[in-house]
């Protein structure tokens, strides 16, 4: 969804999701992944999972409100501030692998 926001045309070298399938298709295709993911999440056999689940995808968010705010309001951020997002927006991963 963050390559949406931000109008990314390349995501690894190859050309963003959204630039192929449009915006509403992969916002679509990205929320019924987050929930077939969740369903699993909150499965009986992890019962740690959903914390973690919830805790990792809310940094993620606020890592890419904090990136939306900078662009929006034309702000430079500092390179630690910078840093900072890039760590939470890398959080998804940790957040799969968590699980």
């Amino acid at each position: 969804i963050n390559d949406v926001q931000d109008n990314c045309i390349l995501q690894g070298g190859i050309p963003a999701a959204h630039k192929i399938y449009r915006g509403a298709n992969t916002i679509s295709v990205t929320n019924y992944a987050l929930l077939t993911g969740l369903k699993r999440v909150l499965s009986p056999n992890h019962p740690d999972a959903p914390t973690v689940f919830e805790e990792g995808l809310l940094e993620v968010i606020r890592g890419q409100d904090v990136d939306i705010y900078w662009r929006d309001n034309y702000i430079c951020p500092s390179v630690e501030e910078h840093k900072e997002t890039v760590n939470r927006s890398k959080d998804r991963v940790r957040v799969i692998c968590r699980i």
